[in-house]
């Protein structure tokens, strides 16, 4: 069996497929949102899927409803209110105050930014991934980073990839231009990380080895074409033959 871990701020389970079919296995999940958990439910059902406010749940409490389980990895990407525009007026009148010791931690809009290090600080997992939008690393003068990676240390960890943070998914077959920035942290001493090769160019690189960039046309040209006055829920898959190897691979 898989080693076990947890998705916070899970979504509908974006994050938990990955890491499922990379191995691991989902056994607690928990997102504010009713229907992310209704569909986080349904494609993961041996997943204890929890409908609540993690400021709600302490993480001794989350560990009692996942049957007090090992947990070798935590992944999620918790939300910082504070990157606003609004959020960032704030902080600069905060910190102009006269010997302001004011971090962003201290700040109560990004309490569950700091829920998701308490659930790393209580579990002690081997491994965890935070991810984020790429301005995590530059907003307010890079001062986030610097202390995420302070709290980090601070926890007993190793960020793994410190020198290549951002990713996108379009470099490795996604049919979208996204990027983001994933911290890899371990407490595994002399654990081997090596970065996901890129097997996917855009049209105007010089290095595409015939790997172009999937395009929203290749992924779902082969489904059926509807109109506006359409009164059904589903419909049978229309197309089978011709299909590009996007479609081949999601077909199985």
């Amino acid at each position: 069996m898989g080693k076990n871990f947890i998705d916070l701020f899970c979504g509908a389970g974006g994050l938990s497929l990955g890491f499922e079919r990379a191995g691991y296995r989902c056994v607690g999940a928990i997102d504010v949102s009713k229907a992310c958990i209704d569909t986080h439910k349904l494609n993961f059902p041996d997943c204890v899927s929890i409908n609540s406010d993690i400021s709600k749940i302490k993480p001794n409490k989350f560990k009692e409803k996942i049957r007090n389980k090992k947990i070798h990895l935590i992944i999620g990407g918790p939300p910082c209110p504070t990157f606003s525009t609004i959020g960032h007026a704030k902080i600069k009148s905060v910190k102009s105050k006269k010997n302001s010791n004011f971090t962003l931690f201290d700040d109560d809009r990004n309490f569950l930014f700091k829920n998701y290090f308490n659930y790393i600080e209580y579990f002690q997992p081997d491994h965890f991934v935070m991810e984020n939008v790429p301005n995590f690393m530059t907003k307010y003068n890079g001062s986030i980073f610097t202390q995420t990676k302070n709290m980090i240390e601070k926890l007993g960890y190793k960020i793994l990839n410190e020198k290549n943070l951002i990713f996108n998914a379009a470099d490795y077959g996604v049919p979208q231009t996204r990027k983001r920035m994933i911290l890899i942290g371990t407490k595994i001493k002399k654990f081997k990380y090596n970065i996901p090769e890129i097997k996917y160019f855009s049209e105007d690189n010089l290095f595409s080895k015939n790997q172009k960039y999937v395009t929203v046309k290749d992924a779902i040209s082969d489904l059926p074409k509807i109109t506006d006055n359409w009164r059904i829920d589903e419909c049978e898959y229309s197309k089978s033959n011709n299909l590009n190897n996007y479609q081949k691979k999601d077909e199985s």
